[in-house]
């Protein structure tokens, strides 16, 4: 009787291991892919999240004269369809963004210029990485370019006819811990500390 129900547990210890690889295990809301528009372009990158996986990220991209200064800004995002009180209107989940203190963007390595400190200034390139939460309006954390790492981003080319950039980039990120909202919102712990982009390609409308 004890052999039988050392087999039982044994089958049944399988049968839970064989599920967990299932394509419809749980997926980490570090992975999760959000809508990107189909009729837009943007481009890919490697998601990779530590004991976590990596996944294909899509994404939409824009260039844009920076609201912020005479500088401009690459904005590499994803979003979720919102229907509460405008149909076809969508909220921000993830912006990766790139606020070139320049006064010119042009086909170059910036990888030598990266920082996420707002106080270097001119001519470096402010890189962050940001998670929206409910109606896009709520911050889900903000994440900074890890210093230690070989971050590299390029342009390869601008088609001002075609109004369009395009670029590399292989980034690697750690949750800003003292950003403002942290220590009030226990939500932003639900994302992982150290998210990494790698073999980044995109093709940005420049709206400029």
């Amino acid at each position: 009787m004890m052999k039988i129900h050392k087999l039982f547990i044994l089958y049944i210890g399988i049968l839970l291991l064989s599920s967990c690889n299932k394509e419809d295990t749980f997926i980490s809301e570090d992975l999760r892919q959000y809508y990107k528009y189909k009729d837009r372009i943007g481009g890919t990158a490697l998601k990779s999240v530590p004991r976590a996986g990596s996944v294909e990220w899509r994404f939409d991209a824009n260039l844009w004269h920076s609201k912020y200064g005479d500088g401009y800004l690459l904005s590499l995002s994803t979003s979720s369809p919102y229907y509460a009180f405008v149909e076809d209107a969508d909220v921000a989940r993830e912006v990766l963004a790139f606020d070139f203190e320049v006064d010119k963007v042009l086909i170059k390595d910036y990888s030598a210029y990266l920082s996420s400190d707002w106080k270097v200034g001119s001519p470096f390139v402010i890189v962050q990485y940001h998670r929206y939460l409910a109606d896009g309006d709520v911050s889900g954390g903000t994440w900074n370019i890890d210093p230690t790492k070989d971050n590299k981003f390029k342009i390869t080319g601008i088609d001002q006819g075609g109004k369009t950039c395009t670029g590399e980039f292989e980034l690697y990120f750690i949750r800003n811990d003292d950003f403002w909202d942290f220590n009030y919102r226990k939500d932003t712990r639900q994302f992982a500390r150290r998210i990494n982009f790698l073999n980044g390609k995109f093709t940005a409308k420049i709206a400029y």
